[in-house]
């Protein structure tokens, strides 16, 4: 290769480089990406790949069942408690495009264009960042990891999404992200509230109906399939009445999803799906973030409440 063929190989590189970082300095790239489906299911299977290793030379503590599940009670459909059966990879992918084009589209909107390249070179840091402290405490890692590989995987992916929110809630961008979730999370429950009518499994309007969607969905979109794989030891707790209905689904400030989450502000934004899908089909019907692992309460808990009774 002569000189010349060098500097025209390296200059095209150079462009290539220059190109991207200009995509990915633009919000509407991310914006774009996330609206795609065939981009959002490409990652979902790509995803798969290691969850799935992980998941097999992992102790199956997943393969037995909570006692909801041996003893459903009568609100609860059937099609909640089979649904797991019947997930597919296909299903993870349709809610991942759900959640990350209402949000990215909340986001360049509410939070500006600057927020989500700036997440992006954040995430990035907060990757190597752990990566380094695992270097560090390689022994203990290795150990934790043999001992259970999905756990160790899950733990890790739930210490990047958590060291991100914390970065987000203490930068400029927190009210706007908030605002964002929120704006986010109501669209998603909106559409969701929508479908599950359509499908005809969640015939009333009623607070324990309400609660029965509400676990579908966390059946279906995998918060069970993390409890179990994590903690399955502990049982999501339900308990369904006329006048409210509570779950909560991990038991103490160290279980959350989001491990290390600082800042429990981010759960009232989330539930605002919960919410959103409970006024969808009654108005008179809300969720709330009744307890927040992350504040230290003895668990993550939604409540689905009468409006009315809020301020009781």
């Amino acid at each position: 290769m002569s000189f010349f063929e060098v500097l025209v190989y390296l200059f095209v590189v150079f462009c290539l480089i220059v190109f991207i970082f200009l995509l990915l300095n633009t919000s509407e790239t991310y914006v774009t990406l996330a609206s795609n489906w065939a981009v959002i299911l490409g990652l979902t299977l790509i995803l798969k790949i290691p969850v799935r290793f992980f998941r097999r030379i992992s102790p199956p503590y997943y393969r037995f069942l909570w006692n909801i599940e041996r003893n459903p009670p009568d609100w609860l459909p059937e099609e909640v408690l089979h649904a797991k059966n019947r997930i597919t990879w296909e299903d993870r992918a349709r809610f991942w495009y759900l959640i990350l084009s209402y949000g990215t589209k909340s986001a360049h909107n509410i939070a500006g264009p600057k927020f989500l390249p700036h997440l992006l070179v954040q995430a990035v840091r907060i990757f190597f960042r752990r990566i380094i402290e695992i270097l560090k405490k390689f022994e203990r890692s290795i150990i934790l990891l043999t001992r259970n590989p999905i756990l160790s995987y899950l733990h890790f992916a739930g210490s990047l999404s958590a060291g991100a929110l914390n970065w987000i809630f203490e930068s400029v961008y927190r009210e706007k992200f908030i605002e964002a979730t929120r704006d986010a999370a109501k669209k998603f429950g909106r559409h969701e509230a929508l479908r599950l009518k359509q499908t005809g499994m969640f015939p009333g309007n009623d607070v324990r109906t309400l609660m029965a969607m509400i676990m579908y969905i966390y059946v279906v979109y995998g918060l069970t399939s993390w409890m179990r794989y994590c903690y399955p030891n502990v049982e999501p707790y339900v308990e369904a009445t006329h006048n409210h209905s509570i779950v909560r689904f991990c038991q103490g400030p160290y279980e959350c999803p989001h491990r290390g989450l600082k800042y429990p502000a981010f759960c009232d934004a989330f539930v605002s799906w919960e919410a959103a899908l409970a006024e969808t089909i009654n108005p008179e019907l809300t969720a709330i973030a009744s307890k927040k692992a992350a504040a230290g309460d003895e668990g993550c808990e939604v409540k689905v409440i009468f409006k009315k009774n809020l301020k009781k």
